[in-house]
């Protein structure tokens, strides 16, 4: 894989045009572990290469996070992150894809085949756009707050654990736990 002004030459691709220009290498190195990616909407080109970062002096604090439903996390410090399922534009969004989802079902009829139900497609795409808008503000804000947290230094981030696999069994919270998605934030 080669660096170009508009992208990337692959080896059996040739020139693809990127939205970023791809970041400049210091003599001797080389993108290693290029892969290509599909999300269902966009192309996604991820590579990997060397770089020296500086060493961060570390606070010295060590911050304790309680995850849960109500508040994605309230820190030790004071800090709490909310609940990003219950904003205004999460709600109108599931609100939206449930609409969307009844319109499907009333067109579903199989007297021919799917490929031939071009109205179907389409709806079946909107649904998949929106199940995708969703996922994608939901990992933005997970993004947003352990980007926040890691931010205050801390030399030591401890974080509750808790049973998500046993609190899934509970059908008045599965939907609420799978959605906060815990184990991400964990993750990250």
């Amino acid at each position: 894989m080669k660096r170009t002004k508009e992208g990337f030459q692959g080896e059996k691709l040739g020139i693809v045009k990127t939205y970023q220009p791809l970041p400049k290498l210091q003599a001797g190195q080389m993108y290693s572990n290029p892969r290509i990616s599909f999300d269902g909407k966009n192309w996604f080109l991820s590579i990997g290469y060397e770089k020296q970062f500086e060493m961060l002096e570390l606070t010295g604090v060590s911050l304790g996070i309680d995850v849960g439903i109500e508040k994605l996390a309230v820190c030790s410090d004071g800090e709490f992150k909310k609940n990003i399922n219950k904003t205004k534009r999460v709600k109108h969004l599931e609100k939206k894809l449930r609409k969307e989802q009844r319109k499907l079902s009333r067109k579903l009829i199989y007297e021919k085949s799917l490929k031939d139900m071009k109205n179907i497609q389409k709806q079946n795409q909107m649904i998949r756009n929106l199940h995708k808008k969703l996922t994608d503000l939901r990992t933005n804000y997970l993004h947003q707050c352990s980007n926040e947290i890691v931010k205050t230094k801390p030399s030591q981030i401890v974080m509750e654990h808790l049973n998500v696999r046993g609190m899934m069994k509970n059908k008045h919270l599965a939907k609420s736990i799978a959605t906060q998605k815990l184990s991400e934030f964990k993750r990250q």
